[in-house]
C-alpha cells in the first residue's frame, strides 16, 4: 500500500461497510508504518522502566490538565485529555523518529490539552476520533493511591499505537464503544504484530479478541447513532465492557469471592442491578478501602462485600424511594426496561468481575443519559 502524505479525511456520513472492510479501507491508511510502530513501542516499554518516568494519564477529578501531581508512592503523573493520542499519532504517521536519546524529551513535550495541539493537522482535525481498545479511564479517581504499575498501565493505554484506532467523529460515541468492532480491531493488531502485542498486553491488560466478527455490518451516521434498536440499546453498553473495573479485581481476591458473587446475583432484576451499581459506586471507592485496610487486598474485599450485601438487603426500600421521588435512578431503571429480558439473562451468566463491571457501567451509561435528559428538559422550560 502506498502511504498518503497527509492524514486521510474521515468519510462523510452516512455510510456502511463490514468490520473487515472498515479496517482495510479506512483504518489501515491511518496507521503508522510498522517500523515506526515498533520503534515507539520499544522506546515506550524502555521508558516506563526508567528511574523516574513521567506518566501521561487521563485527567480525573481533582487534577488539572498539564499540572504534574505525585502519587503516594512518588510516581509522577501529568493529567491529559485525548490530545496525547492525537499528537503521538501525528508524529508516528509522519515518521518522526524517537530513540533512547530523545524519548524522555518527547514525553515531556507531549501536549496534554487539546488547545495546545489544535493548530496542527491531526486525526482530530481530519474528522476522526481517537478511540481506545482498553479504556484509558476506568472510574477510579483516587489517583493518589495509584501504584506505579497502575500508572504505567494508564500511560500505555493512553498513547500506545496498538491501543488506538480511529472512527469518524460523526458517530464516535456509539462506534468508538462498539465492543465487537473493538474486539475485531484488537484481533487484527494481535495477528499482525504478535510480539509487540504480547509485550503491550503484559503492561496494559488483555482485551477481548473477536476475530469472528469481520463480516458484521458497521453503519456510520445512522440516525446519528441514536435509533432505539438492538445496537443502540443501553444493554449493549452495560454488557460491552472491554476490561473489568478496578473494584472487581479487589473483590475477586476474597477467598469466597465466587460464592459471595452468586449471592449478589441472586434473583437479579433491573432494579437490583441498578441498586448494585449505585452501591458499588458509592460504597466501595478504592481510596476508602485502602484507607481502612492499607496494603491488605483481602481485607478490602471483605469490607467491600459486607457493604454491598448490606446495601442489597435494603435495596427494595432504596428502589421504592427512588421511584417515589421520581429520581434520576428511577429514570435509569425505566431506560433499562426495554430489552431487559435478554439483558438480565446475559448479566446473570457473567462471572463476578463481569457482573460488577456491568453494574458500574450502568452509572457510566444509562444513568448519565438519564441525567442529560433531565438537564435538557430543564433547559427547555
Amino acid at each position: 500500500m502506498i502511504r498518503p502524505t497527509r492524514i486521510p479525511a474521515a468519510p462523510l456520513a452516512p455510510f456502511q461497510t463490514t468490520f473487515a472492510g472498515f479496517v482495510e479501507e479506512r483504518l489501515d491508511p491511518l496507521l503508522p508504518s510498522e517500523p515506526i510502530i515498533r520503534q515507539y513501542h520499544r522506546e515506550l516499554m524502555r521508558y516506563v522502566n526508567t528511574v523516574d518516568p513521567l506518566f501521561i494519564t487521563r485527567k480525573v477529578s481533582g487534577q488539572n490538565r498539564g499540572e504534574i501531581v505525585t502519587t503516594c508512592d512518588g510516581t509522577r503523573l501529568r493529567p491529559s485529555d485525548n490530545s496525547p493520542a492525537w499528537w503521538w499519532h501525528r508524529q508516528m504517521f509522519h515518521g518522526v523518529a524517537v530513540s533512547g536519546d530523545n524519548f524522555a524529551e518527547f514525553v515531556e513535550n507531549t501536549p496534554t490539552h487539546m488547545f495546545s495541539v489544535s493548530r496542527y493537522e491531526t486525526v482530530n482535525t481530519a474528522g476522526w476520533h481517537a478511540a481506545h481498545i482498553l479504556d484509558a479511564k476506568d472510574g477510579d479517581v483516587d489517583w493518589w493511591s495509584w501504584t506505579r504499575a497502575e500508572a504505567t498501565s494508564r500511560f500505555v493505554r493512553n498513547v500506545h499505537p496498538l491501543n488506538l484506532f480511529y472512527v469518524p467523529m460523526a458517530d464516535w460515541p456509539r462506534v468508538g464503544r462498539e465492543g465487537e468492532l473493538i474486539g475485531f480491531v484488537a484481533s487484527t493488531y494481535a495477528l499482525r504484530w504478535p510480539d509487540v502485542w504480547a509485550e503491550f498486553t503484559t503492561v496494559a491488560g488483555i482485551p477481548v479478541l473477536r476475530p469472528d466478527t469481520g463480516e458484521r455490518i458497521l453503519r456510520i451516521g445512522r440516525d446519528n447513532g441514536r435509533r432505539r434498536d438492538e445496537e443502540a440499546s443501553p444493554w449493549n453498553f452495560v454488557l460491552g465492557a472491554r476490561s473489568p473495573k478496578s473494584i472487581a479485581e479487589i473483590l475477586c481476591q476474597h477467598p469466597m469471592a465466587e460464592a459471595r458473587g452468586r449471592k449478589l446475583a441472586k434473583d437479579l432484576t433491573v432494579e437490583r442491578l441498578v441498586a448494585l451499581g449505585n452501591a458499588l459506586y458509592n460504597k466501595t471507592r478504592r481510596g476508602e478501602l485502602e484507607e481502612h485496610a492499607p496494603d491488605a487486598p483481602v481485607h478490602q474485599a471483605e469490607i467491600a462485600f459486607d457493604r454491598l450485601e448490606n446495601s442489597m438487603r435494603t435495596s427494595e426500600q432504596w428502589i421504592a424511594k427512588q421511584v417515589h421521588n421520581q429520581s434520576r435512578w428511577a429514570d435509569t431503571i425505566a431506560l433499562l426496561r426495554e430489552g431487559s429480558d435478554s439483558g438480565l439473562k446475559r448479566a446473570s451468566q457473567l462471572d463476578l468481575a463481569g457482573l460488577v463491571t456491568a453494574a458500574l457501567r450502568i452509572v457510566d451509561g444509562p444513568y448519565q443519559t438519564a441525567c442529560a435528559r433531565r438537564r435538557q428538559g430543564a433547559s427547555l422550560r
